[in-house]
């Protein structure tokens, strides 16, 4: 039988991300609250999921220990830019208009996880 051994400072880079999550959802919940009551106008799911996909990311940096976890975390705030800049019809632009970026991200994300998993390995596959 296998036992997966995490190590002291992958804990506390798990507590700390998850620290920041926490927070992250402790304040869309007081954003959500605060609109309920009709303190800070309406707001619907759609205008805060890229913030907090961009909080994710943040987050994911803030604790990185390794280049591809920076990579991963500027990968959810790119994402998080173009759903904002698409849900709220910055200068105009709509998913309809945008969603190559979509594809050009994600793209990308994939060929610097490979290229930052094969200098890790030496192959390129996963170990």
């Amino acid at each position: 039988m296998h036992y997966i051994h995490f190590d002291s400072r992958h804990r506390r880079g798990s507590q700390r991300s998850q620290l920041i999550f926490g927070l992250s959802l402790i304040g869309a919940g007081l954003v959500y609250a605060l609109s309920a009551f009709g303190i800070l106008g309406s707001l619907s799911a759609w205008s805060i999921l890229p913030a907090l996909l961009a909080m994710s990311g943040a987050a994911r940096i803030a604790t990185a220990r390794h280049a591809r976890h920076i990579a991963k975390g500027a990968f959810h705030i790119a994402i998080a830019a173009w759903l904002y800049v698409s849900i709220e019809h910055i200068l105009g632009l709509n998913f309809h208009m945008t969603w190559p970026v979509g594809l050009i991200l994600l793209g990308m994300h994939l060929v610097l996880r490979g290229l930052l998993r094969q200098g890790k390995t030496g192959t390129g596959d996963r170990p």
